[in-house]
């Protein structure tokens, strides 16, 4: 039997296709950017009829817009009052946040009611970003019109979410093996040229490895050189003393 969606669940394909295309590493590297710009195509289908802002902490821990599908979205992402809106509580939550009418009187969330109005928006949900109990950001999802934001649409929007927080935390991993193996890897090489260049020390001057790497370390401190550049110079001349420039 076929794992692919049956027909008539465009929506369950289009989950596997955001799947697929958010985490997929490659050997460049991460950038924020196309990530974002990845979410806001894959939530068009995802969450049809729907504007959306992506919201992540900055260096202090408050929310800013990475991205944001209109210029409407973007406008009411970076009002003042949004700051202490729904977007934020389901970050500090990291609990769904659902307002079906912005503009109404009795709305939860009065200080919306104004950016709303301008932005053209009648309805917001606010999807964390979780990965375990990490929440990476917001994802914001706005409608211009009265039809609310269904069970099945309020689905896929928080599968998105956490999909792109899994995505995130998948290629900050990814980054930093590659860090760590770089590291490792100039360790490794700067112990292989000391140990090269001692070999040569101790056969030039006939005497131990451990009396020639006291001699490389001596030089170095004398010289005021770091121990694994004097090995590389002697490896490179083949000559002891190394020739002063």
């Amino acid at each position: 039997m076929s794992g692919s969606p049956a027909p008539g669940e465009p929506r369950q394909q289009a989950l596997v296709d955001a799947l697929l295309a958010l985490t997929t590493t490659s050997d460049t590297p991460f950038d924020l950017d196309s990530h974002a710009a990845l979410v806001l195509r894959h939530a068009a289908c995802l969450v049809p009829r729907s504007a959306l802002s992506m919201e992540m902490p900055d260096a202090d821990g408050d929310l800013e817009t990475v991205a944001a599908s209109s210029a409407a979205a973007a406008s009411f992402a970076a009002h003042a009052a949004h700051a202490s809106g729904p977007s934020t509580a389901a970050y500090t939550s990291g609990d769904a946040v659902s307002v079906t009418d912005l503009s109404a009187a009795a709305s939860a969330w009065p200080q919306q009611r104004s950016p709303a109005t301008d932005a053209g928006f009648h309805a917001l949900y606010a999807a964390p970003m979780r990965k375990g109990r990490t929440i990476r950001g917001v994802l914001v999802f706005y409608r211009s019109d009265a039809s609310p934001f269904t069970a099945t649409d309020r689905t896929y929007a928080q599968a998105l979410a956490d999909t792109a927080a899994i995505a995130l935390s998948t290629h900050q991993t990814v980054a930093h093996q590659k860090i760590l193996v770089d590291q490792l890897q100039r360790a490794f090489d700067t112990r292989l040229i000391i140990e090269q260049a001692k070999g040569f020390l101790a056969g030039h001057l006939d005497t131990n490895s451990d009396t020639a790497f006291t001699i490389l370390r001596s030089y170095a401190r004398s010289h005021r050189v770091r121990i694994h550049d004097l090995a590389r110079e002697i490896m490179r001349t083949r000559t002891w003393p190394p020739k002063e420039e």
